[in-house]
């Protein structure tokens, strides 16, 4: 791609001095983020506060799309009031009403449609709002907890209908709980969110459009976590009346759950390329050819409205074109290929991408990644290997590991500079770290915390371990005598900038003596070798965790995220059943004991307080997790007249679902 005598490692060099100049350009102009400002304390300028219109175009007299209405003269759909609830949720455009029509083409990476599934078509029960700063109630109407906490009322929307038409009832949320979740058989996971000392929730159904959720103990997290969770209202609010002729509980016919989890399968990347299914976001698919392409057009029955009550989205269609190889995504973009799209834009594009608005007819926009790490190396704390082991749990280890990272390095070649050298934290625009004294200096403490580039430091602390003696090769050797041979994993496509940066820190390591090589495997066997613990060193792209309360599983080992400690989340997802306990008294036991200490909590000042304990546990028993920068800007590109497109979201945090955070069912072309 570069030529015989240029390789990409120098073409990232050379190319660091060659784009500064683009980039500081294109960012003159601010961008803003969300309430409490940058990860330096003050908050950019710009653009409209959030949910406020700036400019108002007059209203079309038309409340639903023109293709909608002409099926209803023509006796195909119910009338437009028949399909709304009671109380349909209103949307306020950033910038204008919109109209009707149009489709927008984009560009999928690889077989799986997680991130359409999750982060573009992002509706839950409750959802973030589009600056991060708020929780809202969406699918659910409202929900109200006990005074105890132990237990929560969930209220639906009367009158919401699935996209077949079919009701939306408190049997959508049963049937999850019952019948996929406790069922066993059936292959679908138990979220950590439901459980409490080791016990799972219960569910009561009071109505049609009521039930309640029962803890053992006060969860005063439970809606905000497993409410605005990307994903999770796939399940929470499955179509029971579907899923059920696929279910062997309810048809004699079916011997199995291969073909419930064949159309309904537990893992997001595919479960919308099922034509079939019901489902209550905006847009539904209606053509899947794997490997080439999927068909996704407006749902009739959806259920929000914009301020003049017309029925959303403005849009018709999203149509995904798919591609095996990312290097082809800005090649298709400058040829005015795409309409949309705000991930899997490698950022080595950006001045190819950037020069070429005018050519392409569309605008850069630079959202953040809004990670903690980017990416970030996770070591197995429960390694097979007893003297690894021992080894990953020893402070000195990642210290030593820490100071050999050239991390200023790293960020020019890699990020032209557009990264902020750091440790590997949660997010940078984490409220814990930007809304009290303590916390903004527990954030600059962890993120610096072995971030100077000292290979004498690293020497030493390797040294200092039990690695103080190399062989003939010069590299270091266990007390066993046998060499210290690491292999880091990794699931990103191997021309990603994340394998870039894991290309330079293996470099490093191995000038310290530390033999680490990187294996780049495809994402299914990666997540297979998680999901078992069989790894050495895991390298995650954009590891994130925005609003700790609510996204964990970052902080705390709970939940499938906390990658470094897959045994001891097993251990407390099954409630004891499988994985490992923590040793008592260990940083894993302290962090869960703080853990159920925050979840009990009823305020936001006391949560935040047992978050910033969790942090002091990483800082000083840890690092657990090393990164070499964060902060990296996110490339988005979208048609120039397409409106009502915020300025600034997060696309790391699966738990904000950017771009569905922002709330694409109010994007529509101006003409």
């Amino acid at each position: 791609m570069f030529g015989p005598s240029l390789s990409r490692r120098d073409f990232l060099r050379v190319s660091t001095l060659v784009a500064a100049g683009t980039i500081a350009a294109a960012c003159t102009p601010t961008t803003p983020a969300p309430a409490g400002g940058a990860p330096g304390g003050e908050a950019p300028a710009g653009g409209a506060p959030a949910g406020q219109p700036t400019t108002a175009a007059p209203a079309a007299t038309a409340k639903e799309a023109p293709a909608l209405a002409a099926q209803v003269s023509e006796g195909k759909l119910p009338p437009l009031e028949e399909r709304m609830p009671l109380n349909p949720r209103v949307l306020t455009p950033i910038e204008e009403i919109g109209v009707y029509g149009g489709e927008v083409r984009l560009l999928n990476v690889g077989e799986s449609y997680s991130a359409w599934n999750n982060q573009y078509l992002y509706d839950g029960g409750a959802m973030w709002s589009p600056d991060a700063t708020v929780i809202e109630d969406n699918i659910v109407e409202s929900h109200q907890y006990n005074e105890t906490g132990d237990e929560i009322t969930l209220t639906l929307r009367k009158g919401m209908r699935f996209s077949d038409g079919e009701p939306l009832t408190s049997e959508a949320f049963r049937f999850w709980w019952e019948d996929l979740v406790l069922n066993k058989d059936a292959g679908y996971p138990e979220p950590y969110y439901t459980i409490t000392e080791q016990q799972s929730m219960a569910v009561e159904v009071i109505d049609d459009y009521t039930f309640k959720c029962k803890f053992h103990k006060p969860h005063w997290l439970f809606w905000d976590t497993g409410g605005p969770i990307s994903g999770g209202y796939m399940y929470h609010f499955s179509p029971a009346h579907y899923l059920k002729t696929l279910h062997p509980k309810y048809n004699p016919e079916i011997k199995d759950y291969a073909l419930l989890q064949e159309k309904f399968p537990s893992s997001t990347g595919m479960i919308y390329c099922n034509p079939d299914l019901p489902v209550l976001c905006a847009w539904k698919t209606t053509e899947y050819v794997p490997g080439q392409r999927l068909v996704a057009e407006r749902n009739p029955y959806y259920w929000k409205v914009d301020p003049d009550g017309k029925q959303l989205p403005y849009l018709d269609k999203w149509v995904h074109t798919q591609v095996e190889d990312m290097r082809v995504v800005p090649l298709r973009i400058v040829g005015g290929e795409v309409d949309f799209m705000a991930r899997s834009i490698t950022f080595d594009a950006f001045t190819e991408i950037k020069t070429a608005e005018e050519q392409g007819n569309y605008r850069m926009i630079l959202w953040k990644v809004g990670g903690g790490g980017d990416p970030m190396f996770i070591f197995n704390w429960e390694h097979k290997d007893p003297e690894i082991r021992t080894l990953f749990r020893t402070r000195e280890f990642k210290l030593g590991l820490s100071h050999a990272l050239d991390r200023e390095t790293i960020n020019n070649v890699v990020y032209l500079g557009q990264g902020a050298v750091s440790q590997g934290v949660t997010s940078p625009y984490s409220p814990w770290g930007r809304t009290t004294e303590e916390g903004k200096q527990l954030m600059q403490q962890w993120r610096t915390l072995a971030i100077e580039y000292d290979v004498d430091k690293a020497n030493a602390y390797l040294d200092d371990c039990g690695l103080d003696k190399k062989d003939a090769d010069g590299f270091r050797l266990l007390p066993s005598g046998k060499r210290l041979v690491l292999v880091m994993i990794t699931g990103n496509p191997p021309e990603s900038r994340a394998v870039d940066v894991m290309e330079m820190a293996v470099e490093q390591w191995r000038a310290v003596g530390v033999d680490i090589t990187l294996n780049v495997q495809e994402p299914a066997a990666v997540n297979e070798r998680r999901t078992t613990a069989d790894y050495d060193i895991d390298g995650w792209d954009a590891w994130t965790g925005y609003h700790i309360p609510t996204i964990p599983d970052t902080l705390f080992p709970v939940g499938a995220g906390y990658c470094g400690f897959r045994g001891t989340a097993l251990w407390y997802n099954t409630k004891g059943a499988q994985g490992e306990a923590p040793t008592p008294g260990d940083p894993m036991d302290q962090l869960i004991q703080i853990y159920e200490k925050m979840i009990a909590s009823t305020t936001d000042e006391e949560r935040n307080k047992w978050v910033l304990e969790g942090v002091k546990i990483h800082i000083n028993e840890g690092p657990f997790m090393l990164a070499a920068v964060n902060d990296i800007p996110n490339i988005v590109v979208a048609r120039k007249n397409m409106l009502n497109i915020p300025p600034f979201a997060f696309t790391g945090s699966w738990a904000q679902g950017a771009p569905g955070c922002t709330h694409p069912p109010l994007y529509f072309y101006k003409v």
